[in-house]
C-alpha cells in the first residue's frame, strides 16, 4: 500500500463517512472534465481521487485499508484498486446525483411556468418557443449556477414586464402623434419628420418607453411654440380687421374658416392683406379717396377681396397713376379693372 487515501481526499483518518463523502464531491467538482477540458493533470487527479474514495469511501475497504496501513505501507492492498471501467457519464452521475435530481425538478417547473406565461406573450406577438426548447436540450452541467432557474424566471417576468411597457408607450405615442398629426396639418401646414420609425409596428419593441416619452416633449415643444405664434398672429388680425371698420367673424367666415380652424399661413396673409389696403389707401389718399369709395363703385366690398385680389387692384392702381399725365386729371371713375374683374369675382364666389 504506497497511497495515502486519506492524505489524497484531505481528510483526518478519524474522519466520519459524511465527511469523507463531503471532501470527495467537492475534489470532484474542482477536478471534474466539465472543469476541465482536455486537461491530463486534472484527469489524472480524478482518477486518484475516485481510487481513494472507492477505498476509504466503503466500510468494509476503509477498515482492510485501515489494517494494511498500520501493518505496513509496503504491500498493496488489491482489493483497493478501483474499477476504471466506469464512465465519465456514470461517474457524474454517481457523485453529483443529488445536484442533477435537484437541476431537474427546477427545470421542469420552470418550463411549466413558460407554458403558462406563453399565451401572455402571443398576445404582443411573440413567443417562447425557442426558450423551452433551449432549455429541454440543456442537462445539468457544473457551471449551471445553483440559482440558474431562479435568475431565468425572474428574467422571464422582468421581459414581459419590459414588454408591456414599451407596447404600451408605442400605443401611447402612436395615438398622441395621430392627434396632433392633423393639428400641424391643418393648422401649420406642416409635416413631422424623422418620426415613421417609431411609428412602424415592425419596431414596437425596439424602443425604451423613454425614448417615445422624449419623442412627445420635443413634439409638444414645437407645437406649443406653433400655437403662441398662432394665437399672437390670431389677435393681431381681429384688432387690424376692425381697424378697417370689418367684422372679423364675417370676415372669415367668407373665406370658409373661423377662429378655430384658421390655418396659420392664412392668418397670415389675410395680415399681409391688411397691410396691403393701407399700401392703396396710401396711394389713393393723394386723390382724396380711399379703397372703399373705388370698390364701391364697382360695386363690390372691402371685406370680399382676398389677397390675390388686392395684388391686382394695387397694380391697376398703380398701372393707371403712371400713365396720366397730371394729378388733377385722376379720375377714379375710369380706372378699368375689366381684365382683374374676372379673377376679383371668382375669388368672391
Amino acid at each position: 500500500m504506497n497511497k495515502n487515501y486519506y492524505e489524497i481526499l484531505k481528510v483526518p483518518k478519524t474522519a466520519s463517512e459524511d465527511e469523507i463523502k463531503k471532501a470527495y464531491r467537492n475534489l470532484a467538482k474542482t477536478y471534474h472534465p466539465d472543469s476541465n477540458p482536455n486537461n491530463k493533470n486534472a484527469e489524472e487527479k480524478l482518477k486518484e481521487i475516485n481510487e481513494a474514495y472507492d477505498v476509504i469511501g466503503n466500510p468494509q475497504k476503509r477498515k482492510e485499508y485501515d489494517i494494511q496501513i498500520n501493518k505496513s505501507f509496503t504491500t498493496t492492498n488489491q482489493s483497493s484498486k478501483t474499477d476504471n471501467s466506469f464512465t465519465t457519464t456514470d461517474f457524474t452521475n454517481f457523485i453529483f446525483k443529488d445536484d442533477i435530481e435537484e437541476y431537474n425538478k427546477k427545470r421542469e417547473k420552470y418550463i411549466k411556468i413558460i407554458d403558462e406565461i406563453e399565451p401572455k406573450f402571443n398576445e404582443y406577438g411573440l413567443t417562447l418557443k425557442n426558450e423551452k426548447a433551449k432549455i429541454l436540450n440543456t442537462p445539468w452541467n457544473l457551471n449551471i449556477q445553483y440559482n440558474y432557474f431562479d435568475n431565468k424566471e425572474k428574467s422571464l417576468y422582468e421581459k414581459l414586464r419590459k414588454i408591456k411597457s414599451m407596447a404600451k408607450a408605442f400605443d401611447e405615442f402612436s395615438e398622441f402623434y395621430a392627434n396632433v398629426e392633423q393639428e400641424m396639418k391643418n393648422l401649420y401646414n406642416k409635416k413631422f419628420v424623422c418620426y415613421d420609425k417609431y411609428l412602424d409596428p415592425k419596431n414596437k419593441f425596439a424602443f425604451e418607453p423613454k425614448v417615445y416619452n422624449d419623442n412627445i416633449i420635443k413634439i409638444r415643444i414645437t407645437l406649443s411654440d406653433l400655437r403662441k405664434e398662432r394665437t399672437t398672429k390670431l389677435e393681431q388680425c381681429k384688432e387690424e380687421i376692425k381697424k378697417r371698420n370689418l367684422n372679423f367673424e364675417l370676415y372669415l367666415a367668407k373665406r370658409n374658416t373661423d377662429e378655430s380652424t384658421i390655418p396659420l399661413a392664412s392668418i397670415k396673409t389675410i395680415l399681409d392683406s391688411m397691410e396691403l389696403i393701407d399700401q392703396i389707401n396710401l396711394t389713393l389718399s393723394q386723390f382724396g379717396t380711399t379703397i372703399e369709395d373705388f370698390l364701391k363703385i364697382k360695386g363690390k366690398s372691402l371685406i370680399d377681396m382676398k389677397y390675390k385680389d388686392l395684388i391686382a387692384i394695387k397694380d391697376t392702381i398703380n398701372d393707371y397713376i403712371s400713365n396720366i399725365k397730371e394729378t388733377n386729371s385722376f379720375d377714379i371713375n375710369t380706372i378699368n379693372l375689366e381684365e382683374n374683374d374676372d379673377i376679383i369675382k371668382s375669388s368672391i364666389k
